[in-house]
């Protein structure tokens, strides 16, 4: 291979290394202070995070592997490489906690004026919890209320109902919500 691309491959894979670290550090600088004020990023945020930094490590662990400079390292993150291929294919279970930890859908409701975010977690019932919505960046951390069943109606209508099965027309209906201190008027 030829010395000019092997250095432009690892120069790629420096600044490749410096923006995992850098997406790494900006979250944690964003986290802390976010979760001290009580608020937390919404999904998506969370999720191109974790897909960005995935990508990147890929695209480090290759261009390692590539830009080796003897046969035994390139031996070494092959063997490396395929030991973590083996890894996710057995082992799943790092796969499944990540897709458990990214919920199903992320929407934002309108109910009675005010503007939530609601996660829907379908794994035995669906379900939705809803936040305090701030932007769309950054939700509140403490779940306001949960609706145990939405059903979008054809003509665009949304019926929300308890774990009961009751109806709700509005969140006054909803017995955890009458306690919510922060959002009353």
């Amino acid at each position: 291979m030829d010395a000019k691309l092997v250095q432009k491959m690892k120069k790629i894979r420096n600044v490749i290394f410096d923006l995992v670290g850098l997406t790494i550090l900006l979250y944690m600088i964003a986290f802390i202070p976010l979760t001290i004020a009580g608020l937390q990023l919404r999904a998506w945020v969370n999720v191109a995070c974790a897909v960005f930094v995935g990508v990147c490590v890929l695209l480090w662990l290759l261009l390692t592997f590539i830009t080796a400079d003897s046969i035994k390292k390139r031996i070494t993150m092959g063997v490396t490489l395929l030991g973590i291929a083996c890894f996710l294919w057995i082992f799943r279970f790092p796969l499944f906690i990540f897709c458990a930890a990214v919920p199903h859908k992320e929407r934002v409701d309108t109910i009675d004026g005010k503007t939530f975010v609601g996660y829907e977690d379908n794994f035995w019932d669906k379900s939705i919890d809803y936040y305090e919505y701030k932007n769309f960046i950054v939700s509140g951390a403490k779940r306001i209320f949960s609706l145990y069943t939405v059903e979008e109606k054809p003509d665009g209508s949304i019926a929300y109902y308890d774990m009961d099965g009751n109806r709700i027309y509005h969140l006054q209906d909803l017995h955890e919500y009458r306690y919510v201190d922060e959002l009353k008027e």
